[in-house]
């Protein structure tokens, strides 16, 4: 029987008085605490406290063969400018060059979860496709005095930002500016550091720490594109609710929805997501609030590392027994060694919360600890660049082994919609 006591219990096995060692020496979910719940989770006649440091598995029918995502207006962005909301008119804009691509707008509604007709959507044609305004932004970033540029989708153009008006002088002398970038004076945002794995920014990388709404600590793990919005996997037990989520320099992110964008229910463990009808073990998204971006790479190396690859693919299939990964949390860095042992597992973490529809892995040695869930499962591919594999949820270790639960990254393609960002 687990002690009944709920007090807040940290990972790391430093404990409050009034709650047992046992709490955590189970299976715990690996954000950065226990945190304490109301009532216990009755399963099978024995009563269980949560310990908010992990979740677990599941068991659900097999789904259909794996496909690959479906068509996105991403792969045209040559004829694509972008898809927004008019606030003042309450109207759903979809930009593109000719009247002829109406199709990509359609597969832009579509990424977006919005109508493709009716009176609340608006096709514009425009100038500027996607990839040059991409290219727009990344060359105003070169011009001297400029610290961040941004793709505006009202003007169809990109916005240039200099903190002071000595630093906007210098950009218009240059003589380089476009006619489609504009350039704006915004003092609160100079040059900054450098991020790094503990303390990312907009563009921000997978494989780097953030704070939950509750403010415990957690990982996300890829970068993701829901139409023109830039999202951030990360696992469904770190925002349960839904909310704000924070860097972990502890500026806003970006939030999530709740019941739509996460699928962990608070004493319970996986849930259906609205609208769906499976289990899909342990995953949430957060969108980014503009004008902040996301690129496809992830950190890798030790918990402080600045460096990163390039996120090239989503594995082909489902992971399989037998297939080797490496994982990219936020207090235990980059473990690599780890072997899928079972597939669609239901596992019971030591809150009580269950995971279902997971994945069990096995490593010798160090093992992912408090404040890793949410974090990356991936492949190095032989150019150095990584396939995307799964999102981390919690973690156990023996005096043998260390075992780890984590979700496939297909349940993420199936559930949100949208693609994993490539690079």
């Amino acid at each position: 029987m687990i002690a009944s006591t709920a007090r807040e219990v940290r990972s790391d096995g430093r404990k409050e008085a009034g709650i047992s060692d046992d709490r955590c020496k189970r299976a715990t979910h690996v954000d950065d605490f226990c945190r304490p719940r109301g009532a216990s989770h009755q399963r099978g006649g024995t009563a269980r406290r949560d310990c908010r440091d992990q979740p677990a598995g599941d068991s659900s029918a097999l789904r259909p063969a794996h496909r690959h995502p479906r068509p996105s207006a991403e792969d045209h962005r040559d004829v694509f400018g972008g898809v927004w909301f008019d606030h003042d008119r309450s109207v759903v804009v979809v930009d593109i060059l000719n009247m002829e691509a109406r199709g990509v707008a359609d597969l832009a509604l579509a990424d977006a979860g919005l109508p493709d007709a009716g009176s609340t959507v608006e096709y514009r044609v425009v100038v500027h496709n996607r990839d040059s305004l991409d290219r727009l932004a990344n060359d105003a970033i070169g011009l001297p005095g400029v610290v961040e540029t941004y793709v505006d989708d009202r003007s169809n153009g990109v916005v240039a930002v200099a903190a002071d008006n000595p630093s906007a002088a210098r950009a218009r002398a240059s003589g380089e500016l476009d006619s489609a970038v504009r350039l704006v004076v915004d003092p609160s945002i100079d040059s900054g550091d450098p991020a790094d794995r503990m303390a990312d920014t907009s563009p921000f990388y997978g494989g780097a720490r953030t704070i939950t709404p509750s403010g415990n600590g957690c990982s996300d793990a890829f970068s993701w594109r829901n139409g023109s919005t830039y999202t951030m996997v990360t696992a469904g037990h770190c925002v349960p609710n839904g909310g704000t989520t924070k860097n972990g320099g502890g500026s806003a992110m970006g939030t999530t929805a709740s019941g739509t964008r996460e699928n962990w229910a608070p004493g319970f463990g996986t849930a259906w997501l609205t609208g769906d009808n499976q289990y899909r073990g342990d995953i949430a998204l957060i969108s980014l609030s503009s004008p902040k971006t996301n690129s496809p790479r992830v950190y890798r190396g030790s918990t402080t590392s600045a460096t990163s690859s390039a996120v090239a693919e989503i594995w082909s299939r489902s992971p399989r027994a037998g297939d080797q990964f490496c994982t990219g949390g936020t207090r235990s860095g980059e473990l690599c060694g780890w072997v899928v042992q079972e597939t669609n597992v239901v596992h019971e973490y030591s809150n009580g919360e269950i995971l279902r529809s997971g994945f069990r892995a096995t490593r010798a040695g160090s093992c992912i600890i408090g404040g890793d869930s949410g974090g990356p499962a991936f492949t190095v591919r032989s150019d150095g660049r990584l396939a995307a594999k799964g999102v981390v949820s919690g973690s156990n270790s023996s005096s043998t082994n260390c075992n780890a639960w984590f979700t496939d990254i297909w349940h993420v393609v199936y559930a949100y919609g949208g693609n994993l960002a490539l690079g």
